[in-house]
């Protein structure tokens, strides 16, 4: 059985690393193996670096990493699965909201994938932020971002957290640092938006606040097609029961295990 699980789990690795290498110039697949699986060892560095890639599927946008992160992880799912992009029935949205940007790389995807498109996204850890501007700085006429957190009131919250993956706010525990706090309300007002044609969520944990705390989330009204990582198992059917409250169909993501995807109707 071990040697099964190995043998998968190298197979698995292979596929991923090959779908890697399609999107990615020659020039580039030392620099990704380097990293990614720390082949070969001896040239690996010690300290943090910055790494650019050129991925082919965003039209020769850069992409600037952080080494020894979480950030070649985020960069892999890009590009072996295409992570939270939406169906294809969705065919051109107009307006699109990423919550939890991260370091930017689907953002620019979005940027790349729909040239019509306006991106509105925030992100909570400051270090991620920055860099999400950055990869992002092609379409800067189209991608808005913002620093803070999404959460269920406007304010100021804590957040704790010990990688870059792993920031979270939180309002009942202290944390490092206080960051602009925002409902998904104020955002919508603030940008000028009245429908969202598809949302992506990813804010470690604060899904449970905005989707199933005490102030009813009104704002699933102005929203086409959404796709939400849960960040707690139990939370997959409440969530779900939620979301088809507000009128979407909802099945499990194809890409993710832990997200639901969301949609009211075909464009």
């Amino acid at each position: 059985m071990l040697k099964k699980l190995k043998k998968a789990g190298l197979s698995f690795h292979l596929k991923q690393a090959g779908h890697v290498m399609q999107e990615l110039p020659f020039r580039e697949w030392g620099l990704f193996f380097q990293e990614k699986y720390g082949w070969p060892r001896a040239a690996a560095k010690k300290t943090e670096t910055r790494l650019v890639f050129h991925p082919k599927k965003l039209g020769g946008r850069s992409l600037t990493l952080r080494s020894r992160c979480r950030d070649i992880g985020v960069f892999t799912d890009l590009l072996a699965h295409g992570m939270y992009m939406p169906a294809e029935e969705l065919k051109k949205p107009g307006i699109i909201m990423d919550l939890g940007v991260n370091i930017g790389c689907t953002a620019a995807h979005f940027a790349a994938a729909f040239p019509g498109a306006r991106i509105f996204g925030v992100e909570l850890e400051k270090q991620n932020f920055e860099l999400a501007q950055i990869n992002t700085q092609t379409d800067r006429d189209r991608v808005q971002l913002l620093h803070g957190a999404v959460w269920d009131e406007d304010g100021a919250v804590s957040i704790r957290g010990a990688s870059t993956d792993g920031y979270a706010a939180t309002a009942d525990q202290p944390g490092d640092r206080t960051v602009p706090a925002f409902r998904v309300t104020t955002l919508l007002k603030m940008w000028g938006i009245s429908v969202v044609d598809y949302l992506k969520m990813d804010i470690e944990g604060a899904e449970k606040n905005l989707l199933l705390g005490p102030s009813e989330p009104g704002w699933l009204r102005q929203v086409s097609c959404i796709q939400v990582e849960v960040h707690q198992a139990e939370l997959l059917a409440p969530i779900s029961s939620k979301l088809k409250q507000f009128g979407f169909k909802v099945t499990p993501s194809r890409k993710h295990w832990s997200a639901l995807y969301g949609i009211k109707k075909y464009k």
